[in-house]
């Protein structure tokens, strides 16, 4: 734990110390890490990044995440650039020891952001056009404290002279996408994000406007919130949660018996500041 509710720190030196804080633990046969961090302490910590005007990059990582990084060269390299990295899924968190609450989805974060935050301006890149409007409406609607504006994923792919604006006036920065789409986004727009606090968030929107229908909480604990999804979503998610396992359990046992494997990572350790 890194911070709580009305302990934020002021300046940036604070702040530094409070992300140097942060503890990481290994994925045990996977490469990469976890951040120990709760929800509130995520939300904390964009927040005095954003008070502090220093750039904060936040990771996202599930199984589908740990496939892409072993197969896609881009998203490796952001896992590579990454300050902290949360697990959004149980089987990470077992495999890397860590209590329960390391778990954390994006929706987890960003609903503590919202009740915690006062007057921050938040710009969200996801969904469609019809999407991005409905998210708006409902994120102002929850958390009239925070300035949303929302861009929908097709008008933000190409970074025009509007977007480039939003961008600058912008606190927070969470760009929905999907894997890869979403990563590959802010490598290829780096140099204009790097000063903000920025997260890829997945589909973590349709929740909250109400698209898809948010998992029960006692599957989520249990680790089985993608048969909820895939019940619900069987031809977009299919191959995720049932191809895909079967090549990660070929490349663990191959690292595991041989010390190789495929994999695209980069050496960098992930959940460290960036130099």
């Amino acid at each position: 734990m890194v911070a709580s509710r009305g302990t934020l720190p002021c300046d940036w030196n604070s702040v530094t110390v409070m992300l140097a804080s942060v503890n990481q633990v290994k994925i045990k046969l996977l490469r990469g890490n976890i951040s120990l961090l709760t929800s509130r302490d995520v939300a904390a910590l964009a927040m005095s990044h954003s008070a502090a005007h220093q750039p904060l990059l936040i990771g996202n990582l599930n199984l589908h995440g740990v496939f892409l990084r072993e197969s896609n060269e881009k998203f490796a390299r952001f896992c590579a650039q990454v300050d902290i990295m949360l697990a959004d899924g149980m089987p990470l968190v077992w495999l890397s020891g860590a209590p329960a609450s390391a778990r954390i989805s994006s929706t987890d974060w960003i609903t503590e952001l919202g009740v915690l935050a006062h007057g921050l301006k938040v710009l969200i890149v996801s969904g469609t056009p019809s999407d991005a409007a409905v998210t708006q409406q409902v994120l102002t609607a929850r958390f009239p404290r925070i300035h949303w504006d929302c861009v929908d994923g097709y008008a933000g792919a190409v970074m025009s002279s509007e977007l480039r604006s939003k961008i600058d006036t912008a606190n927070v920065i969470l760009v929905g996408m999907g894997m890869p789409l979403q990563e590959e986004w802010i490598l290829e727009n780096f140099s204009l994000l790097a000063p903000k606090v920025v997260a890829n968030v997945g589909g973590c929107f349709d929740y909250f406007n109400g698209r898809q229908k948010v998992p029960p909480r006692l599957l989520s604990s249990v680790g089985l919130e993608w048969l909820f999804r895939l019940l619900h979503s069987p031809r977009r998610l299919g191959r995720r949660y049932l191809v895909e396992p079967l090549h990660l359990i070929l490349i663990i046992t191959r690292r595991s018996l041989f010390g190789y494997g495929k994999g695209a990572t980069s050496s960098a350790p992930e959940g460290h500041r960036r130099s």
